[in-house]
């Protein structure tokens, strides 16, 4: 996977030093290895990693220039096909020629039938015209920013806080949200300049104006006839073709591999071979011995049983580096290698989303989320911005899917920054948008996730259709323990491997009371996991690009809300 950046000029051209300081941040002041292509209206950048992807591409006559972060899938046939009809690859395994290609050939319409995670954009030199693009659930990000004399993307949320011509004002309502909710909604980032591209969507730039479509509108109905044996052999079926149309350079890619049972599908997907071309690695908890962690235990049983190359890493932030310089360490990719994981594996074919998102709408009630504003912000504040629960409803509105509530879920989850979470700070909550441009999972797949929302709730909750994917089509690996709550359902055909059993000390690391303790006062845990000047100050100077300390405590007495708040969700 690749990170992207590009520069677009509405006016003559290009004037370098009004977009240095953009261009040094994404390059991590010359640490990156960038790939970079400019022209007199354009700037094209691309990391180059050590897979010699290609990300920037142009088309025979040179009209057409297109950079792709991401990843897409199954486009063989269809490269093929394009071949036919005359346009010339490189390398037709390409998936950034593909879609110039199919660009070339239909407009934007391929798009519907596109299969990945990406967001890309095309520059058309004669037209003089940029369009943008993503997937069709906008899991991989694109940060826009449309100011009066460039716009500018990035897969990065940091290059563009840097632009000096941003006014750097805060999106008062995604602050609101943030707190009172859990999360911003739609497109919205903590400034107000700049937007995250809706799930789905083309944004064209031409003759001055700024437009946007929605090319994937998710109106999917829930499928009332089917019964629990054929979404089984259909999520089945989905699961191992989604793993396999990533595999077609098995030695290029390492899987994380974990305790929990998402793993553990992947690895019933792969064929013997492809399990001895790959690696497998597995991060062992900064806070415990490998002996200690079940992520550790497990994994290495894993490993052993299928014979598999191996590795734990020793997990190292959370403890002295933890720190002012987390964030730029954090945007650094160290892998030569594609990763494949099963993130949200549980979350959305388990069916947990539905009681783990950070907004429930089943639940959620106008009087909580005002009661939280009123306590949490002046009444200065409350006046510049419009009611949060108001903006929910009108999200949820606009969702086309029948099952909204799960489509609403897959948003958060996949693109939120989101307030408490998964144990707070090990989650995305500390790295917004990190795992999908570092890593692919197969729980992302958008035929999966189509095929997700055709099912009933009832199948999904509680992991029943997970427990039956597992009983009718991936018994292979059963017989090992699992860390996940799949396996304490009361039917599983996965032993739970618990504190004081198999093995003995096998236990899960508390973030999330860590994070309390220290936020009540409590010393116990701060110099092991927390500083405090991080906690409430470097991480609004970093999440939202200043130099100058966080603007939030213009509004907000953020040290003894969060104290309050902690205590009353905790």
């Amino acid at each position: 996977m690749s990170l992207i950046l590009g520069i677009y000029s509405k006016k003559r051209k290009i004037e370098k030093n009004n977009i240095d300081d953009v261009l040094v941040d994404f390059s991590l002041q010359g640490k990156r290895k960038l790939r970079t292509k400019a022209g007199k209206k354009i700037i094209f950048s691309s990391m180059v990693s050590e897979l010699g992807e290609k990300n920037i591409v142009e088309n025979e006559d040179k009209s057409l220039i297109l950079v792709i972060g991401g990843e897409i899938f199954g486009f063989g046939k269809g490269a093929e096909e394009l071949a036919e009809k005359g346009h010339s690859f490189k390398d037709k395994g390409n998936g950034a020629e593909y879609i110039l290609h199919s660009y070339e050939e239909f407009g934007d319409s391929f798009l519907k039938e596109l299969n990945g995670t990406f967001s890309f954009a095309i520059y058309d030199r004669t037209k003089d015209e940029l369009i943008l693009g993503n997937d069709s659930f906008g899991i991989y990000p694109m940060f826009v920013y449309n100011g009066d004399d460039y716009v500018i993307f990035s897969s990065e949320f940091e290059p563009l806080a840097r632009y000096g011509g941003l006014s750097r004002e805060l999106d008062y309502d995604a602050v609101a949200e943030y707190f009172s909710l859990g999360l911003p909604l739609g497109e919205k980032t903590f400034l107000k300049e700049i937007k995250n591209m809706h799930p789905g969507s083309v944004i064209r730039v031409s003759g001055g104006k700024f437009s946007t479509r929605q090319y994937a509108n998710m109106d999917i109905k829930v499928n009332r006839k089917g019964e629990m044996p054929y979404f089984a052999r259909e999520a089945s079926r989905i699961i191992s073709k989604a793993v396999q149309s990533r595999m077609a350079k098995s030695a290029e890619y390492a899987c994380n591999l974990t305790g929990g049972a998402d793993t553990r599908l992947i690895l019933s997907s792969l064929t013997k071979e492809q399990r001895e071309q790959m690696s497998f690695m597995t991060r062992n908890s900064a806070q415990l011995e490998p002996e200690e962690d079940r992520d550790v235990i497990i994994a290495r049983m894993l490993a052993d049983r299928l014979h598999l190359d191996h590795e734990v890493t020793k997990e190292k932030f959370l403890t002295e580096e933890f720190g002012p310089s987390y964030f730029d360490r954090r945007r650094i990719l160290p892998s030569a290698k594609r990763k494949i994981g099963g993130l949200h594996g549980g979350e959305f074919l388990g069916g947990c989303c539905y009681t783990m998102s950070p907004i429930n709408i089943g639940k959620i009630r106008r009087k909580d989320v005002n009661r939280i504003l009123e306590r949490v912000f002046s009444k200065n504040f409350l006046r510049k911005v419009s009611d949060p629960y108001a903006n929910l409803e009108r999200e949820l509105r606009g969702i086309k899917a029948e099952n909204k509530e799960l489509y609403f879920c897959i948003r958060q989850i996949t693109r939120g920054f989101f307030t408490s979470i998964y144990g707070g700070s090990r989650a995305g909550w500390l790295s917004p948008y990190y795992f999908p441009t570092r890593i692919t999972s197969v729980f992302w797949d958008r035929e999966f996730l189509e095929f997700l929302l055709t099912v009933p709730r009832e199948y999904l909750e509680n992991y029943r259709l997970y427990n039956q994917v597992y009983k009718d089509h991936f018994p292979e690996l059963t017989g090992i323990p699992t860390n996940s709550d799949l396996a304490k359902r009361n039917d599983s055909c996965i032993r739970y491997i618990k504190s004081g059993k198999e093995p003995k000390k096998a236990r899960k690391p508390r973030y999330s009371t860590a994070l309390r303790e220290f936020l009540r006062g409590n010393d116990t845990n701060r110099k092991e996991f927390y500083n405090q000047r991080f906690v409430f100050g470097l991480y609004w100077k970093a999440m939202l690009g200043l130099d100058n300390g966080p603007m939030v405590r213009r509004f907000i007495d953020f040290e003894a809300w969060y104290r309050r708040f902690v205590s009353e969700v905790g």
